[in-house]
């Protein structure tokens, strides 16, 4: 599964100042609770799932770009962020950006990876189990200052790993792709860091704030 963003203007309903974009994927056409940007492409059925709806995908080529978003406040630089939203598949869902220096998320049924690429490759990875429910994860960039920089991964509130890494990222759009089947709900990206250590994932939607 692959994550796609971009296609079409939409009206932002709320702006955050630690939200970038927000999604609840509750309705179509399909677009931000919070966001600037724009979805280009959107080609997944809204189906019933998690708190109400969600973004579902049916028998694809892993290569199609079933959701795409471009919004310039992706283009975080050295600063704080969370990529966070929950997720099921068979197969695997993976976070994508488009291009640039950019971080690429892989789930698969009983793995993970997260790698952060420019012209070197960090990255986190690890097991899980295979479960045909909703997972919650997250990665989050600390924006340390350079030398002292990482990012971290949590896998339904647990930590699984952190990679010390001078990231810099410098893209505006995210894209959700998938093989065979899966969803996506509860899309949020923020410009802070929301988790140091193990928590809680929600167990209602995101607001915004």
């Amino acid at each position: 599964m692959i994550f796609n963003m971009a296609c079409g203007k939409t009206p932002m309903t709320y702006r955050g100042t630690k939200t970038i974009a927000l999604f609840h994927f509750d309705s179509v056409p399909i677009t931000p609770t919070v966001g600037r940007g724009t979805v280009l492409n959107s080609s997944g059925a809204v189906n019933d799932g998690k708190f109400l709806k969600c973004l579902f995908v049916g028998s694809q080529s892993q290569y199609n770009k079933h959701f795409l978003y471009e919004d310039n406040r992706l283009n975080i630089q050295q600063g704080p962020f969370t990529y966070e939203f929950f997720c099921k598949s068979n197969t695997g869902i993976s976070l994508n950006t488009f291009s640039g220096n950019h971080f690429s998320i892989s789930i698969g049924s009983t793995s993970f990876d997260v790698r952060y690429r420019n012209s070197s490759s960090y990255s986190v990875s690890g097991s899980k189990t295979s479960s045909p429910d909703f997972i919650h994860f997250a990665v989050v960039g600390d924006g340390g200052p350079n030398g002292n920089r990482k990012f971290s991964v949590f896998l339904d509130g647990v930590k699984k790993g952190e990679m010390l890494c001078d990231y810099l990222i410098d893209y505006n759009k995210l894209f959700f792709s998938c093989g065979t089947s899966g969803a996506l709900d509860e899309l949020r990206v923020s410009n802070v860091a929301r988790y140091a250590t193990n928590f809680t994932p929600p167990s209602a939607p995101f607001a915004p704030d």
